[in-house]
This record gives C-alpha cells, sequence and structure tokens, in this order.
C-alpha cells in the first residue's frame, strides 16, 4: 500500500475486487494454532468441492425440472389423456373380469409412465387406484364395454387432484419428492452449511486467541459450546448425602437449578480477585470516591412511623486518611458497589464476568469444562477454600492479628495464599475468601421450580428473583461447603449497595474491541443521535434508510493500551483507538458515492462512514477525546450570491461529527479523493484497521494515526476503502497495539 507521509490528513475512497481471505476449523481446544490452520484448509477445499458439485446438480436438477414441467403439461393434455384412456380402456375390455385395482394400476404402469413419466405416475398412485376401483364396480354392475373418454376423464380428474394445475406449486410440495437428486441436493447443502460453521467456529477461536491481547494477571479460559452449567436436585441432594448434610439445609442452592445447556466464546479473566491496592490506585488517579464501611448506628431526634428511636448509619473510610494500611494492600477489596466495580473495569479496559463466564472458568479443567462442582474438584475440601470452617485455621489467625478491630473482615487473607484451591486454570480464591459481582441479572432459570421431593418431604427455596438485582457467585469466607461451590448464585439488591463480603475480579472478551464496541453502543445511544441526521441516501423513492451501525467482527477495529504500574505491580488506565463502520446496505457504487455526498447540506448530503472513538486527543484535525461520526463529502464548486456569484471552490472533506449534540461539526478538506478499481492483487493490503505509528526522524514532533475503513459494495464483489492519517501528538501512542 502506497503511504504518502507528508499530508496531514488523507482520505481515499476506492473501489477493488476482494479476495477470498480464509482462515482454520474446531478441531478440539487441544489443537494448537497450526493443527487449526491444516484442519481449516481442509475444511475450506471440502467446501469448495462440495460447492461445485452442489453447482452440477442444482444445473442437472434445473434441466430435469424443465422435463417435469413437459410431463406435467402432458398430464393435462386432452388428447394425450384421451389416447392413455383408449389404451386403458381396451385393456379392461381385454380383462372383464379384473377385480384388483393394485393389478390394474400395475398392468398399465408402462403406459402410464411412458405418457406421463415416473414422477407423475408416482404421485398420482391413490387417484390412479381410486379411478380403476370404480371402473371395476361399474363393469360389474353393467356389462356394457369400458369407454376411453370415461377413463380420459378420470384422468384428468385424478390428476387435477392430486397435483393440481399449478405446476411451481405441485413441484415444490410434490413432485420434488419424487426424485432422489432433491434429496441429495437437500444433504449436500447442509454439509455445506455444516462447513460454514466450523470454518466460522474456528475463525472465531482464531480471532479470540490471537487478536485479543492479554492484560498482565489475566488467565485465558478456552470456548465452550452447549456445556451444561447450574445442577440438578439430583446433584444436590448426593452433594448433601456426601457431605453428611441433609437437602433441606441446602436449599438456597436450588437457586441454581435447574441445569441448562450454554454456549460461551472464549474470554480471559484474573487470576486473583481485585486487591485494596489495586482499586486505591484507581481511586488516586481518577478521584473516584474510596470505599467507606458500616461502623454503627447512631441515634437521632424523634421515632420513626412504628413509634422507635431514629438512627442513621455511621460509615467510615476503609483507607484511614485516604492511604491503604500495609497489612491489607493485598486483600481482596470489598465495601465497593456494582457500579464501583463497572467504574474500575471500564478504566482498565474491561469489564465484569457474566455470571455463567465466572461458573465455566471455575469448573474448568487443563481441558476445558469439566463438571466439577468446586473449583479444585468434586469432592469438598475444608483446607483448600477459605470458607467457614477454616475460620480458627492458623493462616486466617496470623492475619487477623495485624488487622485493625473495626476494619477487618474475619477470615478473609491475601489473595493467592490457598494455594490448594486454584483450578486447574490458575484461578484463585474462588470459593470462599469474598463473594464475587458478575454482570448478570438476578433471574431464574429457564424451567426453575423452586421445590422437589426427598425422603425429608418437600424442599424448596424463596422465589426472591428480581432483574434489577446482581448475581454475584463464590460465596464468602462466612459461608460453608456447598455456599461456597461453583453452582451457587445469590444476589446484591442494589447496584450502589456496598457489602462487607463482596469484591470482585475482571474479565475480557477474547476478540479484541468487542467488549468497547457493546459499552459505547449501550442503551442505543450511537443509533439515537444517527437518527437526528440522515447521513445516508434513501433506499428506495421517498423512503430513508436510517444508519446503523456493522458490529459484525471484521467491520469493525480497534488499538489498545493497557498500563501496567511497576511500582504498585497493579493495572493502569486502559485506552483505546476504535473504529466501527456503517452498514452500507445501500452503498451500489462508486458514481452514486460521489453523486450523493456532492449537495449544498454538509451534513444531509454527506456519506456516512463510521464512527471513531479516541481515548487520546488528535492534533490534525484537531479532535477532542471522545466519540466522533464521521463523514465522507465530495467536493463541488458553486457561485456565491453574497459574493457576487464568485465561483467558490469546495475540495473534498471528511465531516465529524460529536456524539455530544450541541458541538460543532469539524469539516476538514484534503486533496487527492478518487474513486477508482484496484486489482485482485491489491485487495489483501486492505481491511478495517487501526495503525498507530511512531514517526521516526529527527525534530519529529508527532506520531501518525492511520485508520482504513473497509465496504462491501452491494453485489458487485468489489470493496470500498476510506482512509485517513492523523497527526497525534509525540508519545501518546507508544504502547497502542
Amino acid at each position: 500500500m502506497n503511504r504518502r507521509l507528508h499530508t496531514a490528513l488523507r482520505a481515499t475512497l476506492f473501489v477493488f475486487v476482494c479476495a477470498f481471505v480464509a482462515a482454520p476449523v474446531f478441531a478440539g481446544q487441544q489443537d494448537d494454532i497450526e493443527q487449526l490452520r491444516k484442519r481449516y484448509r481442509q475444511l475450506e477445499k471440502d467446501q469448495a468441492r462440495a460447492k461445485t458439485k452442489i453447482a452440477d446438480l442444482e444445473k442437472k436438477l434445473a434441466a430435469k425440472k424443465k422435463r417435469l414441467k413437459k410431463k406435467h403439461d402432458r398430464a393435462f393434455d386432452f388428447e394425450t389423456q384421451k389416447a392413455v384412456g383408449a389404451d386403458i380402456a381396451a385393456w379392461f375390455n381385454a380383462n372383464p373380469k379384473a377385480d384388483s385395482a393394485d393389478d390394474v394400476l400395475a398392468a398399465n404402469k408402462d403406459v402410464l409412465v411412458k405418457a406421463f413419466g415416473n414422477e407423475i405416475f408416482v404421485s398420482s398412485k391413490i387417484q390412479l387406484l381410486d379411478l380403476f376401483a370404480a371402473v371395476i364396480e361399474e363393469k360389474q354392475k353393467s356389462k356394457a364395454p369400458t369407454d376411453g373418454k370415461r377413463i380420459g376423464r378420470g384422468l384428468k380428474e385424478g390428476f387435477d387432484q392430486a397435483l393440481g394445475k399449478d405446476y411451481d406449486l405441485a413441484f415444490e410440495t410434490i413432485l420434488k419428492k419424487q426424485t432422489r437428486d432433491w434429496k441429495k441436493l437437500v444433504r449436500m447443502k447442509q454439509n455445506y452449511k455444516s462447513f460454514g460453521i466450523q470454518l466460522d467456529t474456528i475463525r472465531r477461536q482464531q480471532a479470540a486467541t490471537v487478536s485479543a491481547r492479554i492484560p498482565a494477571g489475566m488467565v485465558p479460559v478456552p470456548k465452550a459450546t452447549n456445556v451444561k452449567l447450574g445442577t440438578s436436585f439430583e446433584k444436590l441432594i448426593k452433594i448433601s448425602h456426601d457431605l453428611g448434610d441433609s437437602a433441606k439445609r441446602n436449599f438456597l442452592i436450588m437457586w441454581a437449578t435447574p441445569p441448562r445447556l450454554i454456549s460461551i466464546d472464549e474470554f480471559m479473566i484474573d487470576q486473583f480477585e481485585v486487591t485494596h491496592l489495586a482499586y486505591w490506585y484507581f481511586c488516586h488517579q481518577t478521584g473516584h470516591a474510596m470505599p467507606k464501611y458500616f461502623h454503627a448506628y447512631e441515634d437521632i431526634p424523634g421515632v420513626d412511623e412504628n413509634g422507635k428511636k431514629r438512627q442513621k448509619a455511621i460509615w467510615k473510610d476503609v483507607w484511614p486518611n485516604g492511604v491503604v494500611p500495609d497489612e491489607m494492600k493485598y486483600l481482596p477489596v470489598t465495601w465497593v458497589s456494582y457500579d464501583d466495580a463497572v467504574a474500575y473495569c471500564l478504566w482498565t479496559q474491561t469489564r465484569l464476568p457474566t455470571e455463567f463466564e465466572w461458573e465455566l472458568a471455575a469448573r474448568s479443567g487443563k481441558n476445558g469444562f469439566d463438571h466439577r462442582f468446586w473449583p479444585w474438584g468434586n469432592d469438598y475440601c475444608k483446607e483448600t477454600c477459605l470458607d467457614g470452617s477454616t475460620i480458627e485455621s492458623d493462616v486466617r489467625k496470623k492475619k487477623s492479628e495485624h488487622m485493625p478491630d473495626d476494619n477487618y473482615i474475619p477470615g478473609v487473607v491475601d489473595v493467592g495464599t490457598m494455594q490448594e484451591g486454584r483450578n486447574p486454570l490458575g484461578l484463585y480464591d474462588m470459593a470462599g475468601s469474598v463473594a464475587e459481582f458478575t454482570s448478570s441479572p438476578f433471574i431464574a432459570y429457564p424451567g426453575y421450580k423452586g421445590e422437589m421431593k426427598t425422603k425429608e418431604g418437600i424442599v424448596s427455596a424463596p422465589n426472591k428473583f428480581n432483574a434489577n438485582e446482581i448475581v454475584i457467585r463464590g460465596g464468602h469466607c462466612d459461608n460453608r461447603d456447598v455456599i461456597v461451590s461453583s453452582v451457587f448464585r445469590s444476589s446484591v439488591d442494589h447496584r450502589a449497595r456496598r457489602k462487607k463480603f463482596v469484591g470482585f475480579r475482571r474479565a475480557r472478551s477474547g476478540v479484541a474491541g468487542k467488549d468497547q464496541l457493546k459499552h459505547i453502543m449501550r442503551n442505543g445511544r450511537l443509533d439515537v443521535r444517527l437518527q437526528e441526521f440522515k447521513l445516508t441516501k434513501p433506499e428506495a423513492k421517498k423512503k430513508w434508510f436510517f444508519p446503523h451501525l456493522d458490529t459484525r467482527k471484521g467491520y469493525y477495529a480497534i488499538a489498545e493500551k493497557f498500563e501496567w504500574n511497576e511500582e504498585y505491580k497493579v493495572p493502569g488506565k486502559g485506552s483505546m483507538i476504535l473504529i466501527v463502520n456503517r452498514e452500507m446496505k445501500s452503498l451500489s457504487s462508486e458514481k452514486w458515492a460521489n453523486k450523493f455526498s456532492k449537495g449544498e447540506n454538509d451534513i444531509n448530503d454527506s456519506l456516512l462512514i463510521g464512527v471513531l472513538h479516541t481515548d487520546v486527543e488528535i492534533m490534525d484535525p484537531p479532535l477532542k477525546a471522545g466519540t466522533w461520526f464521521v463523514s465522507y463529502k465530495k467536493g463541488r464548486t458553486y457561485k456565491d450570491p453574497e459574493r457576487k456569484g464568485k465561483k467558490i471552490v469546495l475540495e473534498d472533506a471528511i465531516l465529524f461529527v460529536p456524539l455530544k449534540p450541541g458541538e460543532p461539526t469539524l469539516r476538514v478538506d484534503y486533496t487527492g479523493t478518487e474513486i477508482t478499481t484496484q486489482s485482485k492483487k491489491m485487495a489483501g493490503a486492505f481491511k478495517t484497521q487501526v495503525t498507530p505509528l511512531v514517526v521516526d526522524g529527527e525534530g519529529s514532533t508527532y506520531d501518525k494515526l492511520e485508520v482504513t475503513w473497509v465496504f462491501d459494495i452491494k453485489s458487485t464483489g468489489k470493496k470500498a476503502i476510506v482512509e485517513l492519517d492523523m497527526k497525534v501528538k509525540k508519545g501518546l501512542l507508544n504502547g497502542f497495539k
């Protein structure tokens, strides 16, 4: 690709023939990338061969359909019906004692097949048998010869009843079923679709493996397909029995019933729960409110509606004077709300895991999900976790000796202390310690009943599900055995609620940009803003197609930076530069693009390219950090009436429309725009991407950011490309990949 480094901003829109680019098929979680690639290439060849066979068979069947049309027409041709009727009548007259419709059909099969074809014959068997049975009955009542016209009329009525005169309808509902090749085509298409599903699975798996960076301290979790999460009544009864317990005592585990099949893409999750030190660094850097803990109630004047003395809660700083005590630095942070946890995750370019991701991670072995009930296995072992049964353990007593009296959660120790409780993926403290926020609403699983029959009688659980509550997982150090299992789920009743025993760990999708894209498009805020101006061409006369953004993988791209503080060994601020394509359903040609974007109104006559979100400020064009709609505007020449008709030349331009309403649109002129057709050889050089470039050279005062949007041209097999080169202050792009 030819890069013109001397331009501050370049935008080139052109078209080229797309080259097919392949990637590999799911061959199992144990296969390495090279094996996946080999498997993918083989599947790609198999798919190509299947496509060729399908095309050949479709061609063959198209000809067969034409021949069937002629046979169908013959079935409703009066002369043919009369001639065949005469032949069958002659047979009846030669065989006056015939008394079986089946025998008549067998004897006259050759005549019928020769005249109408085997498909028509087979499709009309029932009607033909009825006809011959009626003729036999008539012959038994009368010795008169059988009339050929009578048989002809019977054939006409039978074909009309069996097939109908509408050939296309008859073909789709009846005749197609009589041809083996049509069934073969259906099977071949199913196989071809299966190849596509497998290829797509591997493409996504590879993308999850290689396209997303794994920040320090996070562990990848393999993709899982149709795994059974949650638990069953039978499992609950068995676990209770194994623990010498009763199912009635463990009734709350019923919130995790019945088991359900879930598929989860590869993702990553923190090895440890977020610590006080890590969270303090976030608060210190951003000014976010520091956690406070509940200390006591104090009386205030007056009484409440029940006549009791009024009280108010006293909250104190978890970190005295805003400084984390040394003995608390590596404890899992608590007294933070769901909203606090989300804010921390966003600051580090991560998110909270869903409850199913959390469960999958906790219940996975080295080879992926293996149904384990606790992170370490299927047998409860109190020495491996931090639950209520180990409150008197030496390690917990030793830790508590050095903790503040009123600000310490009894039983919690530094993250990673319980080595035996680590699961095979390397995840610590997923049973006991502190419970952990997820991003999931606390709703019942499909098919939830809430009660079960046991030897002890009916065991039931309260139906306290509420979509406004947040699921927490993992239990905490004041819980016990079953409650700290990997299937147990409970909730926090308010997004802003802070709990003594609830902390969190972060997660991140395996596909780069997926989480960030979901966040900036939350609540439809981008779509809502798009409706305020028509950055598009009408799909049809007098109909406007409101533009949307294309969130399919490959139609957005991201460059990210993850900071890591070496002094404290904690994550720092994450940053991103993200671009999203607009859905170009109406982009039919390069001529259309230029013509449409050449009107007099900048915004309403511009061609929406997509969205640019940047966490860094851009020097040229002068864009603040934030989210911008990007639109292409073709230049034009016009006479300005306010300047005595003087000819005004407007150069081609890119319009940057801020997401935030009320801020001005930025128009940036540039030269060199063209719409051309590139060779197939050039196709592989372009894809939707964000490329941060450090500009070398003495005296360089800026670095360069290249962004490229790539679109399909409707039904042409070609591509449209828009490229922008932007200047960024020296050093701001360091660390972006």
